[in-house]
């Protein structure tokens, strides 16, 4: 594995500048300019999608929560929803995805709640509001051929925006929360997510 790709190498300057180096590549730029769209309305921080991932070309779309700090440029983090984070949970999400035998260009990660505000809980106005962003998003994916939900606030969201359009796998959440308390969970995550490859067919 290259330093690139490997656990929390976001951590390093010279990975976070390749990264933006590639944030207008072809398979990226209109998901790039989704991200730029929403910074302009103030929800808060916007990381950048993951240009090592398969952008608007991905068959699988990963609906994580929302963004933590380590996404943050603002709190020292790396400026983008990525498995090359560096924290723990994006560490774990590298190791699943591998294990699950998903390759990076059929992924692409996501957050039900597209900003990072400064707080990890979810308010009922974030919830509403992300059913306009997850239209949006769904219409700049036309290779989609399933979703992940991964957490129980992704898929509460998930069932109260009503989507029919495509198949969904739900994940328990890869975070050191469920490692910790619900290790039966956290180690059935890989099996789970394997299940997407269905969506390949």
């Amino acid at each position: 594995m290259n330093k690139d790709e490997a656990p929390k190498s976001l951590k390093y300057p010279d990975v976070r500048q390749r990264r933006l180096a590639a944030i207008e590549d072809a398979h990226i730029e209109t998901l790039t300019k989704y991200v730029r769209e929403l910074r302009g309305r103030s929800l808060g921080e916007i990381p950048y999608f993951d240009p090592f991932d398969g952008g608007a070309k991905a068959r699988i779309l990963f609906l994580f929560e929302k963004p933590g700090p380590k996404t943050s440029v603002d709190g020292g983090g790396s400026g983008f929803v990525s498995r090359n984070n560096n924290d723990d949970t994006a560490a774990a999400t590298l190791a699943f995805m591998e294990q699950a035998g998903l390759a990076r260009k059929d992924v692409v990660i996501w957050n039900t709640i597209p900003a990072w505000n400064n707080a990890i809980d979810i308010k009922a106005n974030e919830l509403s509001a992300s059913h306009a962003h997850l239209r949006n998003l769904m219409a700049l994916l036309p290779n989609l051929k399933g979703i992940v939900l991964v957490g129980g606030r992704s898929q509460k969201a998930w069932k109260s925006f009503g989507s029919s359009d495509f198949p969904v796998i739900y994940s328990p959440h890869p975070s050191p929360k469920v490692r910790n308390f619900w290790p039966d969970r956290w180690n059935g995550i890989p099996g789970i997510w394997s299940q997407a490859n269905k969506f390949l067919d």
